[in-house]
């Protein structure tokens, strides 16, 4: 393309091809920014770290120790002991609670519901996976129904039953969703960083020229 005096123009389109590459590249910048400022994901679990507690039956004689309070993770989070000796353990882990008797068998009259609470997140649902360990005293299988949850509190009624030392009760667990915060990629800050500097050259590029005229 030609000016009005004959001479050759450069530089157009290629100036164009430039302003739209770095818009779009700005644009993606601000999509990643957008994306690392969002609220934090949700996640619903049961999981190591989370504190637990388990309510006392029939104390003194029958409780929950070492303690009612107990941090997921460690092992074994609660016994009862009965007239202080152990009869029962209670192991939480990721999602799971899994119940044993201490061999050879422990009876369990009625009344022993126990009682335990999330206090990072409270509890949603309780499902029984497996059972190789409590049998009700009439023989019949052990009814999921007695495993519930309520404003969440999980509940587990194991009245009129013999619990094994030889197997284990398993129920899978769900808890409320709660924040977790993610840590945005290396990546992502430097393509942020980048596109930030992109949308400054734009803005400056459009700063008007103020026109020169000769006196």
């Amino acid at each position: 393309m030609r000016d009005g005096g004959g001479r050759r123009r450069h530089g157009g389109n290629g100036s164009m091809t430039m302003m739209a590459a770095l818009r779009h590249l700005a644009v993606t910048a601000l999509l990643a920014w957008a994306a690392m400022t969002a609220g934090p994901a949700q996640a619903a679990t049961v999981t190591t770290g989370d504190m637990v507690t388990c309510s006392d039956i029939f104390p003194p004689f029958y409780i929950c120790s070492p303690s009612t309070t107990a941090t997921i993770g460690g092992g074994v989070e609660f016994t009862l002991s009965i007239f202080n000796a152990p009869a029962l353990t209670f192991d939480f882990s990721d999602d799971l609670l899994t119940i044993r008797g201490i061999p050879p068998v422990v009876g369990l009259s009625s009344g022993f519901v126990f009682t335990f609470t999330n206090t990072a997140s409270p509890f949603l649902s309780a499902t029984l996976l497996s059972n190789t360990a409590v049998v009700p005293d009439d023989d019949n299988p052990y009814a999921a129904s007695r495993i519930s949850v309520a404003a969440g509190v999980l509940s587990v009624d194991l009245g009129e039953t013999r619990v094994f030392g030889d197997g284990a009760l398993t129920i899978a667990l769900a808890a409320a969703p709660r924040d977790v915060q993610s840590v945005p990629e290396p990546a992502t800050w430097a393509l942020t960083i980048l596109g930030f500097g992109v949308v400054g050259a734009i803005l400056r590029r459009r700063r008007p020229r103020a026109a020169c005229r000769l006196a």
